[in-house]
């Protein structure tokens, strides 16, 4: 479009012929970091809440301006999934759900002599980033970021309406003045300015009401109040909860009359300044657990838990998909618990922070009077769930395998013995429970507590993996296990291979075949445990193949080779654990089935779980996961038996079945044969990264703890 000869910001623009790019901003609120509050601090003027804002640096267009987080709706995206990544990539830190704000904008500037537009969609979310946790963007270059800043609702007023404060000004878009936008050369709609700020103070006035009567009601009922605390002031406070909820009162007049509460009431609600600071913390954990809540309803995370949680128990920032961890294991919110209660037990002596620490470590530990030292943090630590008496008995023994573990993994890898002899390893060696919990969670040496909180987490996940691992094999191998018994198979010897066949026979007919059983060893289980990274031990594991069977036919059994449909003969669901009353397979296999439905004793139930068909011929099935990369065609399923007692077992089946090559059958064998060579690989593949799937070697020795020398090692690829 054409503007004629008038410079930008000096006319008014025509915005509805301009194509427009769709862009998100996110107003981030944050409750009041209690570390601000001093000997100086006035009580009743305290926000609880403030925005943070991003300043940009001098390489951006809008360089020394304090705008929003957020930037260009990417193709594809919607305006909800652009502002949480957004957020995520410019924050790096844990935030709240974010909520859309009404207000749209539309305005246009000038790139390099070209007049371009924007059409600007606002969010508020809230900030969760406490004083040893600043934001900062993932990557500062492309996003241009100086710092962060945190102004009050009345600094941000300032702000909008031209002062300048804290050493910049509002970004162009938000402001009204007409000055600074002919400075900048924005052309925005002066309704859609007001619009913004308009929407944008009520959210700020209503984050306040509600931190500040969430506050109250903390102390009123949690016990910070004083003992001669009159009834009135419980009154009163039941009546302005009572307005506040009400749908007919503007939020302005909420927020004026929570604030003439509060300029009333703090003072004979608070003993003492640490007492406010204390329920600021207690208050700020409980917004955190609420929205943790609100994230175990969304769909899990693929990020390893181990990757995750290295680097977050090491001390550096971790950010939103943190939530969708906690969701999915409980274990980890309670080592998250574990950590900040170091922290604060770490604190008790440090200054102003001191007796707040420790008052809000008596809340956690329920000590009313006393000294607090490793004994009670220990204590508190062994009731959490998964730190059972059990765990404690055999945390030694367990430890020690874990080492072992390393050891082997080590020499599987290729690691340099310099990474394997580093004295910090040495460090949590043939400690016990209670050191290593103090070096892991302590104020020491980082490197020496990353090395503690490896220590303790795999000990954790070794233990849960034994505790399944025993609960499988300590049921022995008895009556589905017998299946040779229940199949009337009879042994064969090809006297020309020397291989050991059996005859089965399915349907009145006899076939030879070749079966072979294992069970898998504990740690080749806690490999796929810390590669799977799932903790999920039940019916729908990804690790019910500790017992297992492929069976192996040869070329004699083509003639019952024809694919059709059958009526499952049990319960069965499909590899993605939907529930299947049809379903396509040779029909040898339905007759192995119909021929185990027939054994059955009285009371023994079977269900076919994850079922997964045969590939057509001339092609195969992926390997599931990282590694092997071979193509081989079997069709496998799990059996899951409940015998007359009520036991259940499961173990795997696997089927080799023979196929046509050129017109001539083939024996199952040779599938057989290359998933060996292909399970060979996939075993040697797991040490290493391969696409998104994080390899062992990564998790236990990440980059950003080992530097230099494992991104090396990781520029070699160590496998074929």
């Amino acid at each position: 479009m054409s503007v004629g000869e008038k410079k930008p910001g000096k006319q008014k623009v025509n915005l509805e012929g301009l194509e427009t790019k769709k862009v998100v901003r996110v107003f981030f609120l944050q409750p009041i970091d209690p570390t601000q509050i001093n000997d100086l601090t006035d009580i009743k003027k305290i926000n609880l809440t403030e925005v943070v804002l991003i300043k940009k640096n001098k390489e951006s267009r809008n360089a020394g301006a304090f705008m929003p987080a957020g930037g260009q709706v990417e193709m594809g995206e919607s305006l909800q999934e652009a502002a949480e990544r957004e957020s995520l990539q410019e924050t790096h830190l844990i935030f709240s759900e974010l909520v859309k704000m009404q207000s749209v904008q539309k305005y246009a500037f000038m790139i390099d002599g070209s007049l371009t537009g924007r059409e600007s969609h606002f969010f508020v979310g809230r900030l969760y980033a406490p004083g040893f946790d600043v934001p900062y963007a993932l990557d500062n270059d492309a996003d241009k970021i100086e710092r962060f800043v945190r102004f009050n609702r009345q600094e941000l007023k300032e702000l909008i309406d031209g002062e300048k404060v804290k050493g910049g000004k509002i970004f162009d878009s938000l402001n009204a003045n007409k000055e600074a936008r002919k400075k900048v050369g924005t052309m925005a709609d002066q309704k859609e300015i007001h619009a913004v700020q308009t929407e944008l103070s009520e959210l700020l006035m209503q984050a306040e009401v509600d931190k500040k009567i969430s506050l109250l009601r903390l102390l009123v009922n949690s016990g910070f109040s004083l003992k001669g605390l009159e009834s009135v002031v419980v009154t009163a406070f039941k009546g302005l909860s009572t307005e506040v909820q009400s749908s007919g009162v503007s939020v302005v007049d909420k927020y004026k009359r929570v604030s003439k509460f509060w300029e009333k009431y703090i003072n004979e609600l608070v003993n003492s300044r640490e007492d406010l600071q204390v329920v600021l913390n207690f208050s700020n954990l409980q917004d955190i657990l609420l929205d943790l809540e609100k994230y175990k309803n969304k769909p899990g995370d693929t990020i390893p838990t181990i990757h995750m949680m290295f680097p977050i128990m090491f001390g550096l920032n971790f950010d939103l998909r943190f939530l969708d961890l906690l969701k999915r294991e409980p274990h980890l919110e309670k080592i998250y618990a574990m950590s900040r209660i170091l922290f604060l037990y770490n604190n008790m002596k440090s200054g102003e922070r001191g007796a707040a620490s420790e008052r809000l470590l008596r809340r956690f530990l329920e000590e009313k009077g006393g000294d607090i030292g490793e004994k009670e943090i220990v204590d508190y630590f062994k009731k959490l769930g998964f730190l059972s008496p059990k765990f404690q008995a055999s945390f030694k023994s367990l430890a020690d395998e874990i080492d072992i573990f390393f050891q082997d993994l080590q020499k599987q890898s290729q690691i340099s013995p310099a990474i394997a002899s580093l004295s910090h390893v040495n460090e949590v060696e043939d400690k016990t429970f209670e050191r290593i919990l103090k070096l892991a969670f302590g104020g020491g040496d980082r490197q020496v507590k990353f090395e503690a909180q490896r220590k303790l987490l795999l000990v954790c996940m070794a233990f849960e993996t034994r505790n399944y691992y025993q609960k499988i094999t300590e049921k022995g191998i008895v009556e589905l296990d017998d299946l040779e018994e229940k199949l009337e198979v009879s042994p064969i010897v090809n006297s020309e291979t020397g291989k050991k066949k059996r005859v089965v026979r399915l349907a009145g007919k006899d076939y030879p075949v070749i079966i072979e059983r294992r069970r898998k060893e504990f740690n080749s289980l806690l490999r796929k445990v810390l590669v799977r990274d799932a903790w999920d031990f039940g019916e729908s594991s990804p690790y019910n193949d500790i017992y297992g069977e492929s069976y192996v036919f040869d070329e004699k059994a083509i003639g019952a080779m024809d694919t059709q449909e059958h009526e499952a003969p049990f319960p069965m669901t499909n590899g993605k654990d939907k529930v299947i009353k049809k379903y396509t397979a040779p029909l040898i296999v339905h007759n192995f089935l119909q021929e185990l439905k027939s054994k059955l004793g009285v009371g023994e139930k079977i269900e076919i779980l994850q079922f997964k068909g045969l590939p057509d011929e001339g092609k195969g099935l992926d390997s599931n996961g990282v590694g092997g990369g071979g193509k081989v065609r079997f069709l496998k399923f799990y059996i899951q038996h409940t015998d007359g007692a009520g036991v259940k077992r499961m173990r795997e089946v696997q089927m080799f079945l023979p196929k046509l090559v050129e017109g001539k059958p083939v024996s199952g064998e040779e599938d057989y044969e290359d998933k060996k060579k292909d399970d060979e690989r996939y075993g040697l593949a797991r040490l290493f990264t391969h696409g998104t799937v994080y390899s062992l070697i990564e998790l236990l020795f990440p980059h950003h703890v080992y530097g230099d020398r494992m991104k090396e090692f990781f520029k070699v690829k160590k496998h074929d």
